[in-house]
């Protein structure tokens, strides 16, 4: 475990893991907000009928809560990651070398 760590850190490997993680976790609360913002306006500007009823369509909150589950997660691996890679306590026994920059 400690190998696959050393290589997620020298190689950044690790920090892209955590920035496409977190684009994700964007993405899906972008998704999370507009349906439902969507939805509202489908329904306002639904015809009706000549006796002004209309048959709305109900909402479908199961996946707007499936979305806000997905984006917990997505930042809950995220927050793990970046915390077992970067944050993690100075009790380490050897330091780990950045990777050398040839210019």
């Amino acid at each position: 475990m400690h190998r696959i760590r050393e290589l997620l850190l020298t190689q950044y490997i690790g920090a892209i893991v955590i920035g496409l993680v977190l684009s994700q976790a964007i993405i899906s609360f972008v998704t999370a907000v507009l349906v439902p913002a969507a939805w509202y306006l489908a329904e306002r500007s639904a015809p009706q009928s000549v006796l002004g009823f209309s048959s709305p369509q109900p909402f479908n909150w199961d996946r707007f809560l499936l979305n806000l589950i997905a984006v917990a997660l997505y930042v809950l691996v995220a927050y793990s990651l970046l915390r077992w890679l970067y944050l993690r306590g100075e009790d380490r026994s050897e330091p780990i070398d950045e990777p050398a920059v040839e210019a």
